[in-house]
């Protein structure tokens, strides 16, 4: 079975619905909002092609 590949863009509207949601009903829907948030960095990384080294670099700042 083949996964399906989401771009950015089109998670940005699941991102902000899971937000509200945890805000709305606290840490049960942590969760989801963190696997969202994976699937973005994941999405935004497979876009930018950028080097594993490159990116960590960025993160910190370097």
């Amino acid at each position: 079975m083949s996964q399906k590949t989401y771009t950015p863009e089109s998670l940005e509207p699941y991102l902000i619905l899971c937000a509200e949601l945890v805000d709305e009903y606290g840490p049960v829907m942590q969760p989801w909002l963190d696997r969202l948030e994976a699937m973005y960095e994941a999405a935004r990384a497979r876009q930018t092609h950028e080097s594993a080294a490159d990116r960590i670099k960025r993160k910190l700042g370097k």
